[in-house]
């Protein structure tokens, strides 16, 4: 998106030569409109360990595009003569204006080869895992690029929902679309969503037929007002899902959990975090357990069995993190963090995935639309504790005020391994860094924050933080927070 309310731009580093010393890849970027036609193409060799911007009205201003009000679609393509082992693009796109800065990791991305296509077109599953605003204020959406081919009749199937479950179904006909061509379906424009949802905030799952390139959809909440978006991506829903590929055991359940997450706690003054439970995965009976911890890893507090899911879960639901402390009595301007443990009554049928939704946003700010980062709680991997170490990385936004949160957390339920690690700073303009580093215990966090300092050697840029650390449970998440209330988040690479 470009207009006057809104800038956009795509974020990536040559992780590549950084981690697998790969010293020149090929870059392509191609720049279509809202049919799909190609407006421009651009290559470029990347040879230097640098965080990389690509602006949209840069683009726009060379094809000479009116006042650059713009919707379509940016692909970018990577190339190398050296294996990749695993060819991951790790592109982030960033929506920002004055009012905030929000941003997604790729989403949908056209297959490689035809035998990429045939493996992921076997089986369609519906797309899930975000929010939806009903009220007068936000305009929910999603969005998609078409694939290379022509098909006449696209229909999918939107089912809506609350804390009540399904409240509507209906199918829509999104007609022929182009090779390419970029839909944007807002939900108001089908559905009288403050009547059906209450004025309330719900979820939504889509069934499609869509096919020809992975269908992992940009989505989120436009705010009418300031123009910007709440970014997230999708996800499958797995409820239907109940093949041996869907599950998974545990075979130490004594000494290891079935799934833990360990997220941070913005929960100070107006500051609120919850964590969202779609009802997207494959059908389990479980309980949640929490255990809340102080920044450098005291543990303050538990709570067991918060809520329990059983394998016919069909609401949406959510856990208020500040209500739960509140009732444990403990102090709000301590707990930072907490590790939050699945624990499946069946350990020889526990899912292969489980996504929840990140909600961290400012009561009584002017427009309050919080983040809603699509992540995934960790399942017990005996693999993962042989891991020498780890290499993580993620964008610096430096638009507002940016925080990342570094953290050592683990699925071992004596968890005791402390994390050495390197923090390396990477900027636009030159291969000059800033290297920091830091210890980290057990369940401690150290937030990043972006300072004077680092803001200057950024020249008011972006930038990339690359974590390095000999212990492989070592995790991040980025954020940006605008005055507004209007916060941008993600998850590390």
């Amino acid at each position: 998106f470009n207009s006057k309310k809104i800038n956009s731009r795509i974020l990536f580093m040559n992780y590549w030569l950084v981690k697998r010393g790969i010293k020149e890849m090929g870059l392509t970027v191609s720049l279509r409109n809202y049919d799909g036609k190609i407006l421009i193409i651009e290559n470029k060799i990347l040879k230097s360990a640098k965080a990389f911007e690509i602006n949209l009205i840069d683009l726009l201003k060379k094809v000479e595009i009116q006042n650059y009000e713009f919707t379509g679609s940016i692909e970018i393509e990577f190339f190398s003569l050296t294996d990749l082992v695993f060819p991951y693009p790790a592109v982030v796109v960033n929506y920002y204006n004055e009012y905030g800065s929000t941003f997604v990791h790729t989403a949908g991305r056209i297959y490689n080869n035809f035998e990429d296509l045939i493996e992921n077109d076997s089986i369609l599953v519906k797309e899930s895992g975000f929010d939806i605003y009903s009220g007068d204020r936000f305009n929910p959406f999603f969005s998609f690029t078409n694939g290379y081919s022509t098909k006449k009749s696209n229909i999918i199937e939107v089912e809506l929902l609350n804390k009540k479950g399904l409240l509507v179904k209906d199918k829509i006909d999104l007609g022929n679309l182009n090779p390419y061509e970029t839909v944007i379906f807002y939900f108001k424009d089908y559905f009288p969503l403050k009547k059906i949802l209450e004025n309330s905030i719900g979820t939504v799952k889509i069934k499609h037929n869509l096919k020809g390139f992975f269908p992992r959809f940009i989505c989120g909440n436009f705010c009418k007002k300031t123009g910007i978006v709440s970014a997230t991506h999708s996800y499958y829903d797995n409820s239907d899902q109940l093949d041996f590929n869907s599950y998974m055991k545990n075979n130490d359940p004594k000494k290891l959990m079935d799934y833990s997450v360990f997220i941070p706690l913005f929960i100070e003054k107006n500051f609120y975090t919850e964590m969202k439970i779609y009802p997207i995965n494959s059908p389990s009976n479980y309980s949640l357990n929490l255990t809340f911890y102080s920044s450098n890893g005291k543990m303050l507090g538990k709570k067991e069995k918060i809520i329990s899911i059983n394998e016919n879960h069909s609401t949406y639901n959510e856990l208020k993190f500040l209500e739960i402390i509140n009732k444990l009595g403990l102090d709000s301007n301590v707990v930072k963090g907490v590790l939050i443990e699945q624990n499946f009554k069946d350990k020889s049928k526990i899912p292969s995935r489980l996504k929840y939704g990140l909600n961290i946003g400012e009561k009584k700010s002017k427009y309050d639309l919080p983040t809603n980062i699509c992540f995934n709680s960790e399942p017990v991997n005996q693999y993962e504790i042989k891991k020498k170490g780890t290499f993580k990385w993620f964008p610096i936004i430096n638009s507002s005020k940016s925080i990342a949160v570094i953290q050592n957390s683990c699925f071992i339920k004596d968890y005791d391994k402390t994390a050495n690690v390197e923090i390396v700073i990477y900027k636009v303009d030159s291969e000059d860094l800033i290297v920091k580093n830091i210890q980290l215990k057990p369940y401690e966090q150290y937030r990043l924050i972006i300072d004077i300092e680092i803001s200057n050697f950024l020249n008011n840029k972006t930038g990339w933080v690359v974590l390095k650390s000999e212990n492989p449970f070592v995790r991040a998440w980025y954020f940006d927070f605008n005055e507004s209330g209007i916060i941008g988040g993600d998850h590390s690479f």
